[in-house]
């Protein structure tokens, strides 16, 4: 059996409760090691704030932001 190895650039975390503080906090770090990151909380102005500072901390890593769904 063969195995791959897998690399931060092919995996994504998804991290609800991210608009702002400690979730806001959990979605850079993963950015910070490359891995791409789906950003989820209420406040659109927020997520964008914690998208801006996941990308900057990454530089390239791409990201989802997405509101609460009814």
């Amino acid at each position: 059996m063969t195995r791959t190895r897998t690399t931060h650039a092919r995996r994504t975390a998804i991290v609800t409760g991210a608009a702002r503080g400690i979730g806001a906090a959990v979605a850079r770090q993963p950015a910070a090691d490359g891995t791409a990151v789906g950003v989820l909380g209420p406040d659109e102005a927020d997520r964008a704030a914690t998208v801006e500072a996941a990308s900057l901390a990454s530089g390239q890593v791409p990201y989802a932001a997405g509101g609460p769904v009814d």
